[in-house]
């Protein structure tokens, strides 16, 4: 794993075998990426151990997580001639159902994908995305008023705009903030415009607007104000489910067509969510202190970046005739061995129906 053999210096010499095995069992696992389901090797409580007491930092991982999907974008786009790709940073949040009351800071939360209220975590992402490369960036937990419990509550306006301000564009370009309506609104919009950015989102139904009685009758590709905000913005309809959505935009430049076109790309974050909980083990930690967690999710978002710019990453001619050939000679051998064991099968059946013995070959014997 030659990605990884960088973090090495972080862990001691008893942690790193264990990080190593957690994170092979978090990308080529297929059961549930639970400690007991990892552990080969190891014991549960070393690997429990490693993630609640054994000394390495939580900032480094993420930082290097950071860097190998800057480097990535960097490479592939950064020194390009001629225009280059929209960076498309997506807000969003996923709820993580959990059960029992021992695990930390859980709360109660709307869960989009069941449809109620559950018990579990709730996190708040910001997912970049550029050209064929994309990965998770940063997160943040999100917890009820009355779960707080000494900590200052924030929504989860606020912790997207934190996660906003905290962004930092791999190269000058154009960078469109891509959101739902449950974060489009006006303190996210003046935050995203303070950082010279564009923001393209859906507007909820019951919004009203200046220049037009109801939201329903824009026309796509108006300009109009919302009440609240002082900013001129380009509205756009689109379909989805049989369903119609208003989109609105800031940049005033974009056309009805583009605006749909950018949004399309925020269900990459929606497939995120999916792949890491169902392939990556994001919803299977069953531990239960704060710091566990947190080393979990982060190590959970390093095997996910780490396969998604493997996935991507480009291959000279020379690595895909070895991997051709990798996997054109098991197969084969596998037809040569099938063949070998037809005709074995066919010979005994004929000799079967012969009325007399089928004739062998002489040996040579020995004249002493």
């Amino acid at each position: 794993m030659p990605n990884l053999l960088a973090l090495k210096p972080q862990f001691s010499r008893y942690s790193w075998p264990l990080f190593t095995t957690l994170m092979l069992g978090l990308l080529l696992a297929k059961a549930h990426k639970t400690l007991s389901h990892l552990a080969h090797g190891h014991s549960i409580c070393a690997l429990s151990r490693f993630l609640s007491q054994y000394p390495w930092s939580l900032e480094t991982l993420r930082r290097y997580r950071q860097d190998r999907l800057t480097e990535a974008i960097v490479h592939r786009y950064g020194r390009k001639r001629g225009r280059k790709p929209i960076l498309y940073f997506i807000l969003d949040d996923t709820v993580v159902p959990k059960r029992g009351k021992q695990l930390a800071h859980l709360g109660r939360h709307f869960c989009s994908t069941l449809g109620k209220v559950v018990w579990g975590h709730c996190f708040v992402f910001s997912y970049l995305v550029a050209g064929h490369i994309e990965g998770p960036w940063d997160w943040k937990l999100y917890l009820n008023r009355r779960f707080c419990f000494g900590r200052p509550f924030q929504t989860k306006i606020q912790l997207a705009i934190s996660l906003l301000e905290s962004f930092h564009p791999p190269f000058p370009g154009k960078v469109v903030v891509l959101v739902d309506s449950a974060y489009f609104c006006d303190p996210l919009i003046r935050a995203t415009t303070r950082r010279g950015f564009q923001v393209v989102g859906t507007v909820k139904q019951n919004r009203l607007t200046e220049f037009a009685p109801t939201l329903k009758q824009l026309k796509s590709g108006e300009v109009n104000f919302l009440r609240t905000l002082s900013l001129p913005l380009r509205f756009a309809w689109v379909r989805r489910s049989g369903n119609r959505k208003c989109l609105a935009c800031t940049d005033l430049d974009l056309h009805a067509p583009r605006i749909r076109k950018h949004f399309k790309r925020r269900w990459t974050i929606e497939t995120f969510f999916q792949t890491a909980k169902h392939q990556f083990g994001l919803g299977d930690y069953h531990i239960r202190p704060w710091t566990s967690i947190q080393r979990w999710i982060e190590l959970v978002l390093l095997a996910y970046t780490l396969a998604s710019l493997n996935r991507h990453a480009p291959m000279r001619w020379d690595e895909a005739k070895a991997q051709l050939i990798a996997y054109l000679i098991p197969a084969i051998d596998e037809i040569r061995h099938a063949w070998l064991s037809l005709l074995l099968v066919l010979l005994c059946h004929l000799q079967s129906l012969l009325p007399f013995p089928v004739p062998t070959a002489p040996q040579n014997r020995v004249i002493m």
